[in-house]
């Protein structure tokens, strides 16, 4: 039974992840900061060896622990899905807000990309969560969207790396997806995408098992037919006018 290890698994992308892998037949290590969460997914997924971990991934420790978990055993897939955002002008918010989102959206991800390779094996494969924001400057979440920009280099270059090896690297860019991570961030409630180019969880997992089954694209967009659409149009705007609407939805 091939094992795999999900970040951020509690809720949204994660869980869903989580659920869906494990349908798939495989053993799912879910890891996330809620234990009891946890507890509750693991005993959906029913009978198969599934287990979690709690660990914050914020903190040097939490990423030590899950470090050594893939290091201590094969994993035959990673999806580093756990993320943090946070609203607000970058001057005037919070600097531990701004670091958290760092230490989490990169460096746990850089730490826990390079355990898992050092146990991966030919038909292993890595998934990072980058996401739309790291294609387009965003006033309100420069930082957050800075390090979705930073997982989808990093990730295409692991792409390029990892090929010859045999082990598949994919940047997963899902465009805005129907969770409660708005309003966890300090979003306005009156403000966000329209529901015509929102998904939800399972379809962005939909289309990156599709993609997961080819091992083709080093950048895999989850995005909605139409959110596709409107970046294709602002790829071709200049990038003053792409700031301006984005920051009315923030």
């Amino acid at each position: 039974m091939p094992l795999a290890l999900v970040t951020g698994a509690s809720e949204g992308l994660g869980r869903a992840f989580t659920k869906r892998l494990a349908g798939d037949g495989y053993q799912v290590v879910a890891v996330a900061r809620n234990e009891a969460r946890l507890q509750k997914l693991v005993g959906e997924l029913g009978d198969g060896g599934h287990s979690f971990l709690t660990a914050d991934l914020c903190e040097t420790a939490g990423v030590a622990e899950v470090a050594a978990a893939l290091t201590s055993k094969h994993f035959d897939l990673l999806v580093n899905n756990a993320g943090l955002g946070r609203y607000g002008d970058f001057a005037t918010s919070d600097e531990l807000h701004s670091q958290q989102m760092i230490r989490l959206n990169c460096e746990a991800l850089v730490t826990l990309s390079r355990a898992f390779l050092e146990n991966a094996r030919k038909g292993d494969a890595l998934v990072n969560v980058s996401g739309l924001l790291g294609l387009l400057p965003v006033p309100g979440m420069s930082v957050y969207a800075g390090t979705k920009g930073f997982i989808l280099s990093f990730s295409q270059a692991l792409w390029h790396e990892q090929k010859e090896r045999g082990v598949y690297v994919m940047a997963l860019v899902p465009g805005p997806i129907a969770t409660d991570f708005k309003s966890r961030s300090g979003g306005a409630a009156d403000k966000g995408p329209p529901a015509a180019i929102t998904q939800t969880p399972d379809q962005v997992v939909d289309r990156a098992m599709q993609q997961l089954a080819k091992r083709k694209r080093p950048v895999v967009m989850a995005a909605a037919r139409r959110a596709r659409l409107i970046f294709s149009l602002f790829r071709r705007m200049p990038r003053k006018r792409v700031m301006r609407i984005m920051a009315k939805f923030h």
